[in-house]
């Protein structure tokens, strides 16, 4: 295994950060939306949408910004399988999108090229909306 000393770069938060939440938003909403509403199961859902998103940085290769946006959207699908008895609408599955993509944008530089990143973030995501919901009723 090797790891990959990178500097590190000033905390402040611009518009890529906020638009990595957003696309995290995205791919949540999108899967589950596929999930509940079209009846199709939720790995066949995330999978619809990573694959149409995964093209998108062939179809515009001039931008650079582009680049970070599948990996943004296929966290927010793990965000999107999450079970209908345990995300029981569309609110759960915001606030755990949103808390996700917080999760993604801290930890950004942080395990990089180590695999399973996107799917534990998702899960923290959704284990945090969970837990203070469980605590609030």
């Amino acid at each position: 295994m090797t790891y990959v000393k990178k500097p590190v770069r000033p905390q402040h938060h611009n518009l890529d950060e906020l638009s990595a939440i957003i696309y995290v938003f995205i791919g949540a909403i999108s899967t589950y939306f596929l999930h509940t509403s079209l009846s199709l199961s939720t790995v066949l859902s995330a999978s619809i949408v990573g694959l149409t998103v995964s093209f998108l940085p062939s179809i515009l290769k001039n931008d650079t910004v582009v680049k970070s946006i599948p990996a943004s959207i296929y966290c927010g699908t793990f965000v999107g399988m999450t079970s209908t008895t345990l995300a029981a609408g569309y609110l759960f599955i915001v606030l755990a999108s949103g808390i996700t993509g917080l999760l993604l944008v801290s930890a950004n530089g942080v395990f990089h090229n180590i695999g399973g990143k996107l799917g534990t973030l998702a899960f923290g995501g959704v284990l945090v909306v969970f837990l203070i919901t469980f605590l609030l009723s």
